[in-house]
């Protein structure tokens, strides 16, 4: 479910931090490597090839998807290199996995061994007894190049296909399984980390230790499968534990890590507080005993979802720490031997289980059919609505946080999902209680002249615009409702909440503004616009000027194509807006009974950058593109906050 953008930045992180020079961990082995390192050179993407210093995420998300020729070369080099360095560690390790038994012989499981059980499974003993080292790694890079479709260094995400329970499982026999799930990979973990850690202690190069450092913090992708026979109190399972790295460090260990897991959700931690199980089914959801972190399956598509977007979620997470996209702790599949095989994941609570919850809302950025039944609990957009409830924060608290809500609905957009929510948490203060301004430590935000805490998380995002959901929009554009219901294309959803949020879940201030400005267009004309309408009328043109997720439009000018539009347009400028482009786009309004959609008029992008440095911009009579003739004219100022 891994892009090749993704593995080549994987592939990456192990070459520079192991092998690419004669100062790292296995570089001893850089001359028999030689062109296998030659090749990697040469076969890298050529937009990477000139990035210097240790492999940068953003430098890979910049690669194009279409660019997969490429890519699989790259990726294949890469692979062929690692190949042979494993044939050059085999000798050294063949007598310790042969013998190796775990982390924890008494209580443990042993971590399953990949197939590449030792050197004579591949090579004869003639074989190694001639070969020098260099000689070894030829050959048995060779062996593995001819049988690569028939191994996987680590287990590969293909799990079984889901099947029914031949008997059902024992009240506690699931949260049993998913104690030991939990606890074998957490303690598994640990040992890594520590190994890792010792072995870059041993470096003697800063160089090497940078290296070891940034593969350490980055590595975006890995699975480990594990086993543990049956017993009397629980059947055999089986099961395989995804990005394992990634998750613990999402936040530097503060919360995802390893140690708090076996605390929270292993076996040596309190029973865990079952939500709804199906022992039958195979479904559960449950809290861990301190209400930290939600364990529940969720389906094949979502795991595959989720797993696919897993390097680019950590990025994102750590360049927008403010982020509001829940934490996953855990991606984990299991199998056990009655028949059970489900995927299930380990999510941060979004509230402070210290913290008594009075009122919850779950706000999707429309109001059509979102409004609690009598019985629910968890009031919805329309509940929200007509309460006239509002977040009251600090103004700059509030810019930020609609900012990096803006970057965090931009990066769910990427990914082609739909229906996450923003999850809302109100906690009323007791008289006497000691309160705060803007973020509170812990998690959470004072409220501004209440007394109230909030909770707020993005939740619900492993949705992707499939067929069914395609097919639901048609439906509901038939309706009537193809712009306000819940269902609509990932683009609309994405500009739908961001405006919801700004207009009805904060209190408004008094001026439009980012964490960087404001954006303000005056002085909109359009002259000698190109008529979409036909010989027998005239267009009705308005303009739409929009940066990243925000997006303003002037009325529109009936019968006209010399218009001059009347309002002066405001847009928040975050600093997450400093590399896009300004698009105006000149629209014709047309009836959807008779015409159709709008049509498009032509349109005009201009660099941000441009914009920033130049404080203010004039265009006067600039052409439009994608139209043969048009052209707009108008002042651009950005105002700093």
């Amino acid at each position: 479910s891994v892009g090749l953008r993704d593995t080549a930045f994987t592939l990456d992180l192990l070459i520079e931090a192991f092998v690419s020079e004669h100062d790292r961990p296995l570089g001893h082995l850089a001359d028999s490597l030689g062109p296998n390192l030659e090749r990697w050179n040469n076969q890298k993407h050529p937009g990477l090839k000139e990035s210097e210093g240790l492999p940068c995420y953003a430098e890979y998300a910049k690669v194009a998807d279409s660019d997969r020729v490429l890519l699989q070369e790259h990726v294949d080099a890469s692979s062929s290199l690692l190949w042979a360095a494993v044939g050059g560690c085999m000798r050294a390790l063949s007598k310790v996995t042969e013998t190796w038994t775990g982390f924890d012989e008494e209580a443990s499981p042993v971590h399953r061994r990949p197939k590449l059980g030792s050197v004579e499974e591949f090579l004869s003993e003639e074989e190694l007894d001639d070969a020098d080292n260099e000689d070894m790694c030829a050959l048995l890079s060779k062996h593995l190049q001819r049988s690569q479709s028939n191994h996987s260094s680590s287990g590969g995400f293909s799990p079984p296909s889901r099947r029914k329970l031949t008997e059902p499982l024992a009240q506690n026999d699931i949260p049993t399984l998913i104690r030991n799930c939990v606890g074998d990979s957490s303690r598994h973990a640990v040992l890594r980390k520590s190994i890792l850690a010792t072995l870059k202690e041993s470096l003697s190069a800063s160089s090497a230790k940078d290296a070891l450092e940034h593969f350490c913090h980055w590595l975006p992708v890995s699975v480990r499968e594990f086993e543990r026979p049956g017993t009397e109190e629980c059947p055999a399972v089986c099961f395989r534990a995804f990005s394992a790295e990634l998750l613990s460090n999402l936040d530097d260990g503060i919360v995802t890590s390893a140690e708090r897991l076996l605390s929270s959700v292993a076996e040596q931690s309190p029973p865990l507080q079952a939500m709804a199980t199906n022992s039958k089914s195979g479904e559960f959801f449950f809290f861990s005993h301190d209400k930290m972190f939600l364990i529940k399956t969720i389906s094949d598509a979502e795991a595959y979802l989720l797993h696919s977007m897993l390097p680019a979620y950590q990025e994102h997470l750590r360049r927008y720490p403010r982020s509001l996209i829940v934490r996953y702790a855990g991606l984990y599949h299991m199998k056990v031997a009655k028949g059970l095989s489900r995927f299930f994941t380990i999510m941060v609570s979004a509230f402070d289980p210290e913290y008594k919850i009075h009122e919850t809302f779950d706000v999707k950025g429309s109001l059509y059919h979102r409004k609690k039944k009598e019985k629910e609990s968890i009031g919805k957009d329309q509940d929200w609505y007509d309460a006239k409830r509002r977040l009251h924060l600090p103004e700059r608290v509030t810019r930020e946080i609609l900012a990096a809500h803006e970057a965090d609905a931009a990066f769910l957009m990427s990914f082609n999902v739909l229906d996450y929510s923003l999850l809302i948490g109100v906690h009323h203060l007791a008289a006497g209680h000691p309160r705060g301004s803007g973020y509170r430590d812990g998690g959470g935000l004072w409220a501004q002249g209440d007394k109230d805490i909030y909770f707020i998380g993005l939740i619900d995002f492993l949705i992707g615009f499939t067929l069914n959901k395609q097919a639901e929009h048609l439906v509901r554009t038939a309706q009537g409702h193809g712009d306000d219901a819940s269902c609509v294309h990932p683009e609309t959803y994405a500009f739908r909440q961001v405006k919801f949020l700004r207009d009805a879940v904060f209190e408004p201030g008094d001026e439009v503004v980012g964490t960087l400005g404001t954006l303000r267009l005056s002085g909109l004309e359009g002259h000698g616009l190109v008529n979409t309408d036909g010989p027998f009328d005239v267009s009705d043109p308005y303009l739409v000027a929009t940066l990243g997720l925000q997006r303003a439009r002037t009325p529109t000018v009936n019968n006209n194509l010399n218009p001059r539009w009347s309002a002066v347009l405001e847009l928040p400028v975050n600093t997450g807006h400093k590399m896009l482009d300004l698009c105006l786009q000149v629209m014709d309004e047309d009836s959807v009974v008779t015409r159709g959609s709008d049509d498009k008029m032509g349109s005009l992008d201009i660099p941000m950058s441009r914009i920033l440095e130049e404080k203010t911009v004039h265009l006067k009579e600039e052409s439009l593109q994608g139209v043969r003739k048009g052209r707009i004219s108008m002042k651009i100022q950005f105002i700093p906050a």
